[in-house]
């Protein structure tokens, strides 16, 4: 019965995130028009330092939904119409089934506005309650952060995060917030 529940749970979370994204996609499409795809300005506000976090929540493969927290520090470098951002990540994944993380991350951004839209992936040490308790830690994921000023960043992100030989396996989604300087 659980798993109708959280299977319900899932659908209704993935339902309520789309509407959010059709809903800001929609609002602030006029920001994206204002400026050609690969504009420099565009570029260079996604270039240099930043921080980036987001508290969320998360849906292992077996166990309840829990609570999670990522944080990010990041260095873009322009590689026109992209931003390639490498850098590092540590997360926490707090519930039944959790975890601990931290690993080196690329995030590759395609500025187009206010809007960016990116891909992230990563690989690293993760430790977890399981059969071996540590191993290998591999995420990747995406998102779409808008740029309420040239620093400020605010966003919606969602991440598949696996420790390997503990069992731990997660999709969590969020919102994120994130300064560049």
């Amino acid at each position: 019965m659980s798993h109708v529940t959280t299977s319900q749970s899932r659908t209704k979370i993935a339902g309520v995130l789309a509407v959010a994204a059709a809903a800001a996609i929609t609002t602030f499409s006029g920001a994206a028009r204002a400026q050609e795809l690969g504009e420099p300005r565009v570029i260079g506000d996604n270039t240099g330092a930043g921080i980036h976090a987001r508290p969320g929540a998360y849906f292992p493969s077996r166990g309840d939904t829990g609570f999670n927290v990522d944080a990010t520090a990041t260095y873009g470098i322009a590689a026109d119409p992209f931003v390639i951002a490498p850098g590092g990540r540590f997360a926490g994944y707090f519930g039944d089934q959790g975890a601990l993380s931290g690993m080196p991350v690329v995030e590759v951004m395609l500025p187009v506005g206010a809007f960016v839209p990116y891909v992230k992936g990563g690989a690293g040490y993760g430790y977890a309650n399981g059969p071996d308790e540590s191993g290998l830690a591999l995420m990747a994921g995406g998102g779409l952060d808008l740029h309420i000023t040239r620093d400020v960043l605010l966003g919606v992100d969602a991440t598949w995060e696996t420790v390997q030989g503990t069992g731990f396996n997660a999709v969590s989604v969020g919102p994120r917030a994130g300064i560049r300087y």
